[in-house]
């Protein structure tokens, strides 16, 4: 099957969406599917990719490679994107176009309309109503949420079906959107076994391989500094745990900035406990294996955050906000707390930094759920499985 993967994104990148869309494309790809990807012109070429990447042509004034909207996108890069993927379906034919994150839908209906009737996936990796709340003034939340909650309402109607990374969202697109049972499929994300490996190896054995500086108090995140991360709430219980455990330390794994953090940390007076470090692929196994506690302190996330994933392959055990905490049992492989409940939040950390034997049972209990149950080419089979069984002779969506 030839496939059209639309990317409304840098790509590749080391952040969830675009690390789905190519984790994925290249399951398929390895499936023997020819995949085909249409990005924005940014990306790191660093990552090596195992198939084709069109772009758009380069805005020599933008290099956003945050998540998150902007004008830009909507009113020139989405725009182009659509010029890109109209040029390639008109040049080549396609059996497929597999639509990543709600941008990209929104292209793919305009080649809807512009009369090119592929069937259409739309790959939901969040609600966009809960998205779209946490950029912009904080004045203009209900706003955005009523737009956001319109969007996920409208837009999937453009799709043939909806592949969705948690049962929450395909709950939401069936009673929201007006798709029927047999249209709507949860697919998970996966971690790569290549991952899995390097964090067992690096648990075995001293971390020569990466700029892992060991501790006995070691808390870590990994992943983008956006707003919908959490990091004041972070900050705020790192202080209660550092008042606990003086020698603790809060290790930042991450290529963004964080002096929009850096006033919060003085007054905390925890700046000096923290240390930030620039995340790579190579160096994330042996980053997450080499700290005590693992903390996901966000707060909302209907989807399912891959740094979760990436957490519990680690068998290094995780603190979880419970908004966000998909794929964690609590007490079994890792700790739920209330999402926004900053003393519950450092009460957990404290709890698993005092009990190593307990930690180290959560830890591996969450490697062996993720090593048994996620992977990327169970999820590109399940792609497949889509195809053969509501997209074989589909009619175009209304």
């Amino acid at each position: 099957m030839r496939i059209l993967v639309l990317a409304a994104c840098p790509f590749p990148w080391r952040r969830g969406t675009p690390i789905r869309i190519h984790r994925l494309s290249e399951a398929l790809a390895e499936r023997g599917h020819e995949v085909e990807v249409a990005a924005y012109f940014l990306g790191d070429e660093a990552i090596p990719v195992s198939f084709p990447v069109n772009r758009t042509r380069p805005l020599k004034f933008y290099n956003k490679t945050s998540p998150g909207p902007s004008l830009t996108k909507l009113m020139l890069l989405n725009p182009m994107l659509f010029q890109l993927a109209r040029s390639l379906c008109s040049s080549k034919p396609f059996d497929l176009i597999y639509a990543h994150h709600i941008e990209a839908l929104l292209v793919a209906k305009w080649l809807r309309m512009a009369g090119i009737e592929t069937p259409i996936i739309y790959d939901a990796h969040t609600r966009i109503g809960e998205e779209l709340s946490v950029y912009g003034p904080a004045a203009l939340n209900s706003l955005k949420r009523v737009v956001g909650n319109w969007l996920d309402a409208s837009l999937p109607a453009s799709a043939d079906h909806i592949v969705t990374v948690s049962d929450e969202l395909r709950e939401l697109f069936l009673n929201k959107a007006g798709k029927a049972d047999h249209q709507v499929t949860t697919i998970v994300n996966g971690v790569e076994r290549d991952f899995i490996s390097k964090a067992i190896a690096a648990k075995a054995g001293p971390h020569s391989e990466s700029n892992v500086q060991s501790s006995a108090r070691t808390v870590a995140f990994a992943g983008n500094l956006a707003a919908y991360q959490g990091i004041d709430l972070l900050l705020q219980a790192f202080a209660l745990v550092k008042a606990a455990e003086p020698e603790a330390r809060l290790r930042l794994v991450t290529e963004g900035d964080f002096s929009t953090f850096e006033q919060l940390a003085v007054s905390l007076q925890i700046a000096d406990a923290i240390d930030i470090v620039p995340s790579s692929l190579e160096n994330l196994p042996a980053e997450l294996a080499a700290a005590d506690v693992l903390v996901n302190p966000r707060a909302e996330c209907a989807g399912i955050p891959q740094k979760l994933l990436n957490y519990m392959a680690s068998g290094t055990p995780t603190v979880s906000s419970s908004g966000s905490a998909k794929a964690i049992t609590h007490d079994r492989n890792g700790l739920v707390v209330e999402s926004g409940d900053v003393q519950a939040f450092a009460e957990a950390i404290v709890a698993l930094l005092r009990d190593p034997t307990r930690a180290r049972s959560l830890g591996l209990a969450a490697q062996t759920l993720v090593t048994r149950q996620y992977s990327w080419e169970a999820a590109a089979e399940a792609v497949e499985n889509v195809w053969q069984s509501s997209l074989t002779g589909a009619l175009p969506a209304s």
